[in-house]
């Protein structure tokens, strides 16, 4: 009996688990109305609030907005920075200072300190020029470049400068003509002659009168009577064409196998016959030998030498070149909620501007330059 009454669901605490299971699921549907009725509530007035600022909006620009007046200098200064900032902005609108309410303002004191430096960089470089004559004393000793006293430098940006060393100077034999005075010829390379250009060394170069061919149009057996303007039309083209036949050929001459557009084979109109002038398109070259004297040297195979002036001597003296470099170094003293790109675009007042070229003692800053900004800028000059 037992088994069977617990198959068939007849438990006493049944009833009771059922009854809990409604309570609660009454208690969730509360809660999920309570939480609808307030997120609906808040929406109503999140909309509430938009739609009057909307309004509110939509009033202001109904109505034409009135100028504020300054009341003194620095908030004149404020709504004119104000304004060339919002005219210069798209996104704001313009004439933004003249409108707007100031509701409070103060002033920050900011520094800028831009520090430029000039650096010196010395090289040693040996000059060679013509032996002139002069005698030159038993050379000194040679120190290290920043052991000399050079000229000083006046200017910021300096331009670079080369100061001759006296007493360093010293005669030499030329290099170049070995002391004799003369060089070689660097037209011929010290031969006198060079190849010919109109033959390259064969002797033999290319017929003009049938331009290489061996033979010519037969002009007796043409019967054609040709009138003046034609006659006159073909010599100026014949003419023509000859001249950029003649460039063809020279291009030819280097190696470059091209084609000449404008030289037409006589024999393609007509018989020919062969050309009286050449043999096989060839005639002697003037050179006669495949040479010609060097324009250069006029055969004598050497040239005065440049570098010593034909004396076969040189002169060695040396040179300090001296180049100058700007370094620049900027630091904002003061502090301010602006940011320092920001401060960097100002314009500013110029309290103090000068080129020093002596010791920066910490303690004695100039006028109008406050004490902690002076020790900071001789700190960034001695930091270099």
């Amino acid at each position: 009996m037992g088994d069977e009454y617990g198959q068939y669901g007849h438990d006493p605490n049944a009833a009771n688990n059922g009854q809990s299971d409604s309570n609660n699921i009454d208690k969730r549907i509360e809660d999920i109305k309570r939480v609808v009725t307030k997120g609906a509530s808040e929406a109503t007035q999140r909309l509430k609030r938009v739609a009057d600022k909307a309004g509110d909006y939509w009033q202001q620009a109904q109505t034409a907005p009135t100028p504020r007046r300054a009341d003194d200098v620095e908030e004149q200064r404020i709504r004119q920075l104000a304004n060339l900032w919002s005219n210069e902005n798209w996104r704001v609108a313009r004439e933004l200072g003249t409108y707007m309410d100031l509701i409070s303002w103060g002033s920050d004191e900011v520094w800028e300190i831009s520090l430029e430096t000039r650096w010196e960089t010395r090289s040693m470089e040996i000059v060679s020029e013509p032996y002139t004559g002069r005698t030159t004393a038993t050379p000194k000793p040679l120190l290290p470049v920043w052991d000399y006293e050079l000229p000083p430098v006046v200017g910021l940006k300096a331009p670079m400068t080369r100061t001759r060393l006296e007493g360093l100077d010293e005669i030499v034999s030329c290099s170049a003509c070995n002391g004799t005075g003369h060089a070689l010829c660097s037209n011929c390379t010290g031969r006198g002659w060079v190849v010919c250009p109109d033959c390259k060394g064969r002797t033999k170069k290319r017929c003009a009168t049938c331009r290489g061919r061996g033979y010519v149009a037969d002009w007796s057996t043409t019967k054609e009577k040709k009138p003046f303007f034609r006659k006159q039309a073909e010599n100026v083209v014949g003419s023509v064409g000859g001249k950029v036949a003649d460039v063809f050929d020279g291009i030819r001459q280097q190696g470059v196998p091209i084609p000449n557009p404008m030289d037409t084979d006589p024999a393609s109109k007509g018989p020919t016959i062969p050309c009286p002038d050449c043999v096989k398109g060839e005639v002697d070259c003037t050179c006669g030998n495949g040479k010609r004297v060097c324009e250069v040297c006029q055969g004598a195979r050497t040239i005065p030498c440049v570098t010593c002036g034909r004396t076969g001597k040189i002169v060695r003296h040396r040179e300090i070149v001296r180049r100058f470099d700007l370094r620049t170094q900027t630091r904002i003293i003061g502090e301010t909620p602006i940011p320092v790109q920001q401060l960097v675009k100002a314009n500013g007042d110029l309290i103090y501007n000068a080129e020093i070229n002596e010791t920066l003692y910490p303690e004695a800053p100039p006028e109008g330059v406050p004490m902690d900004v002076w020790r900071a800028t001789v700190d960034m000059a001695q930091s270099e």
